[in-house]
């Protein structure tokens, strides 16, 4: 039996009785979980896959890390057996959001939940600034979630299981200990913070990217500048910087205006001369060539993406030009832009010259964004994720 002492009081281990119990638990720890900056939703929301095979998981999170992220969470007794519950239930959470409606009605559950609650909608203003709401969520349910395994106590069994999970998956071991030898139920929480995990990763990975190039050498703008080309400038926080100016130089008095000024003198390293116009053209290409927006994606995808990509041109194979740009893909024909796509893991996001008014009786994966954020040109956007589909959208392209 585990014992904590804390100041002269004993608190002892106990087992959850129920999943229902651990789950109140890690609900009213979440934002030590997650972070300050986390969203828990109390959502029982079926995901469910093409061919109808659903479950529900435990609660939704959305949290900053800094980077947004959602998150699947699911919450489980270590009694129970691993192969016969938990992996079949996370196999049906990958395979319900592979299906494009299933994450749109996440969106909408979303969107509803927070329009609900003022103070939670404020909060989440106040984050992704003057971004628009329903386009953040959007945005972000378009990416793949992290799943969270809640569980009172890690097993071999469980981490060798997970590891068989396609995605990013991770446990969570949440103990619980009560104090002794008084009749109210006091307890205290051991857990590793999902934030910290992720912090950790990337302080080793931006550590390793500036030890190649000689961290001791004591040239801070060294380490400053392979960090940016690695991360993109504007992803690097200042306790990054802080902790690797440091390491290059212990005596360094490295703080905010330092952090500014790298900054802004990388970016004016990086705005090249006229004269090297044409080497500017070739690493724009390269950046985002159809390579940068086919990458990691599922092969159905790729393959849907290319047949919309032949329809397009064989529109007036003389006339219709392809441009890649950062976000998206845009087809114009002479001088106007008329669709416009973005490739996403669970299929393609299709944006159109047309006005939604003027559809009659649009079908579910029709929208209206002509008051909604969103890339490309047109008021209507296609949810084009299977040929079938592209088939019924080819006369609105």
């Amino acid at each position: 039996m585990m014992i904590v002492l804390i100041d002269g009081v004993r608190y002892r281990l106990i087992t959850r009785e129920s999943e229902a119990a651990l789950e109140k638990a890690i609900q009213s720890n979440c934002e030590h979980i997650f972070g300050p900056d986390s969203f828990y939703f109390d959502k029982k929301k079926l995901i469910k896959s093409k061919a109808g095979v659903a479950s529900i998981p435990d609660g939704y999170v959305i949290f900053f890390g800094p980077k947004p992220r959602w998150c699947i969470l699911e919450v489980e007794l270590a009694s129970h057996q691993v192969y016969d519950h938990l992996i079949p239930q996370l196999t049906k959470f990958n395979r319900g959001i592979e299906d494009a409606s299933t994450r749109r009605k996440l969106v909408d559950m979303l969107y509803t939940a927070i329009n609900q609650d003022e103070v939670l909608k404020a909060r989440l203003k106040q984050k992704i600034g003057s971004g628009e709401l329903h386009k953040f969520i959007y945005d972000l349910i378009s990416e793949d979630p992290l799943i969270v395994v809640a569980i009172d106590q890690k097993t071999e069994e469980l981490e060798e299981a997970l590891r068989d999970i396609r995605g990013e998956v991770k446990a969570v071991e949440f103990r619980t200990f009560r104090r002794e030898g008084i009749t109210d139920q006091i307890h205290a929480y051991a857990f590793a913070p999902i934030v910290q995990m992720r912090q950790e990763i990337r302080r080793t990975e931006a550590v390793t990217v500036v030890e190649g190039i000689g961290v001791g050498s004591g040239k801070i703008s060294q380490v400053m500048y392979a960090l940016f080309d690695q991360k993109g400038v504007d992803n690097v926080t200042y306790e990054e910087c802080k902790s690797l100016a440091q390491k290059a130089k212990a005596d360094t008095k490295f703080n905010k205006r330092h952090f500014y000024w790298y900054k802004n003198k990388y970016r004016k390293r990086k705005r090249l001369s006229p004269a090297d116009t044409a080497q500017r053209t070739i690493a724009r290409g390269q950046e985002y060539g159809e390579d940068h927006h086919l990458k990691d994606k599922p092969q159905n995808v790729i393959d849907l993406f290319r047949t919309m990509d032949r329809f397009c041109k064989e529109l007036d194979p003389n006339n219709v030009h392809k441009k890649h740009l950062a976000k998206y893909i845009r087809y114009s024909h002479g001088q106007n832009n008329f669709c416009c796509t973005h490739i996403y893991k669970s299929g393609l996001r299709v944006w159109v010259k047309l006005r939604y008014q003027d559809l009659e009786n649009p079908p579910g994966y029709v929208r209206d964004v002509s008051s909604v954020g969103h890339w490309g040109v047109g008021d209507v956007e296609l949810a084009v994720d299977s040929l079938a589909t592209f088939h019924n959208v080819k006369a609105l392209i």
